[in-house]
């Protein structure tokens, strides 16, 4: 019986406000025509006055207006800290595809690799490591039918360049699974997940401004702090799949149809420090469902000391839920909470995902699993994972 049970990462998602006329401005442009209203009610005596001071105060040799100060609070890093495209499936906790004879079986699954994204013209782009360990139980009923459970970490890291901070995330969580077989050649799986997340953001705060150009008192002021926040949230997720088998001798070629639900929240915050620029972020939330076909290619291997089982699968992915188009921000400082509204990438909804593995089925009950993945067809995001996993029975 072919056991599968994964675990998704999902993205956290910018509530969309009815504010349509700035959604079409890319982050720097919208806080550079925003500081007049931000600084508006900056409460005398505090960091963020006296930033609004030196900004309103900037001159030539700032840039177009103030612009140096927009670009540098990176609020294009805003959607990366909450997660990316890459995560929905770069951190499952491996396929292990094994035939359970005993009534009992144990797992373990470790990974690790990288993503990455580039930057465009609304969001920062970032790269990082992945890494990923589970451990499992599953229970036999009968001759078709597998219930299991699988606890695991998942941590995914960002860091974006020059020095211009980081965004990690971590979730802990349970998937809940039943594999069976329906007949002789069609598989059933249904899992059910949850986990809790935590994030560790840190956004540089960086430029330099020329203040009252021209005049006697002309000067600079250079600003370079980090602003820092570490919020929780959650992840719940569930998975249907359907998979059709057609054996020709020790090959085997299988139909693979599956749908997958992904529901990620990341609670409110407000960072520290960033020189009196530090933000406050309402709670964000994305909910994902994918349509996935595919097919694999499989062949059984006799060897002396078990049997090994290399495979092939390619799967098309269709997004089904429409991916918020903003994002938005306020300053911490800024009593009235004036909104910062910018465009978010429009995401490809359609990509693939390509594994190369094996499991090699030894002797006592004991398996060995494989597994390399590649993210495909997403013209910003590239990522690949490799997965290691060894199962007992008993």
């Amino acid at each position: 019986m072919i056991l599968s049970s994964r675990v998704w990462l999902g993205v956290a998602a910018v509530p969309v406000l009815a504010v349509a006329p700035l959604a079409a401005q890319t982050p720097e442009q919208a806080l550079d025509q925003a500081w007049v209203a931000v600084c508006a009610n900056a409460p005398p005596g505090t960091a963020f006055a006296q930033r609004c001071a030196e900004i309103l105060a900037a001159g030539p040799g700032s840039g177009a207006r103030r612009s140096a100060a927009a670009v540098g609070n990176r609020l294009g890093q805003l959607p990366a800290q909450l997660g990316g495209p890459s995560e929905r499936r770069s951190a499952a906790e491996g396929v292990l595809g094994i035939v359970a004879e005993q009534p009992w079986g144990l797992y373990a699954v470790v990974g690790g690799g990288r993503h990455e994204r580039d930057g465009s013209a609304n969001e920062a782009g970032f790269d990082g490591d992945l890494r990923q360990f589970g451990l499992g139980v599953d229970r036999r009923f009968g001759a078709n039918w597998v219930a299991g459970v699988l606890v695991a970490r998942i941590d995914a890291e960002r860091r974006f360049p020059d020095g211009g901070g980081r965004a990690d995330s971590r979730e802990v969580g349970a998937t809940v699974y039943l594999d069976g077989r329906i007949g002789e050649a069609t598989a059933l799986h249904v899992s059910l997940g949850w986990g809790e997340r935590e994030l560790d953001l840190v956004r540089r705060v960086a430029y330099t401004l020329v203040l009252n150009a021209g005049q006697p008192n002309q000067s600079t002021v250079s600003i370079s702090e980090l602003a820092r926040a570490r919020p929780g949230g959650s992840h719940t997720r569930a998975g249907l799949a359907l998979q059709r088998e057609f054996a020709f001798g020790a090959n085997t070629v299988s139909l693979r149809l599956a749908s997958d639900y992904s529901r990620v929240r990341v609670d409110a915050f407000t960072e520290n420090g960033g020189a009196g620029l530090a933000l406050r972020r309402d709670a964000n939330r994305l909910t994902s469902h994918t349509l996935q076909a595919g097919v694999e290619f499989a062949r059984s291997v006799s060897l002396g000391s078990g049997v090994f089982n290399p495979f092939l699968r390619l799967e098309l992915v269709r997004e089904l839920e429409s991916s918020p188009e903003i994002a938005v921000a306020r300053f911490a400082g800024d009593p009235a909470g004036t909104p910062i509204v910018f465009a978010r990438d429009r995401l490809d909804r359609d990509d693939a995902e390509l594994s190369l593995g094996a499991v090699t089925v030894l002797a006592r009950g004991w398996s060995l699993f494989a597994q390399w993945e590649r993210f495909l067809g997403n013209r910003a995001f590239d990522r690949h994972l490799l997965s290691l996993g060894l199962r007992g029975e008993f």
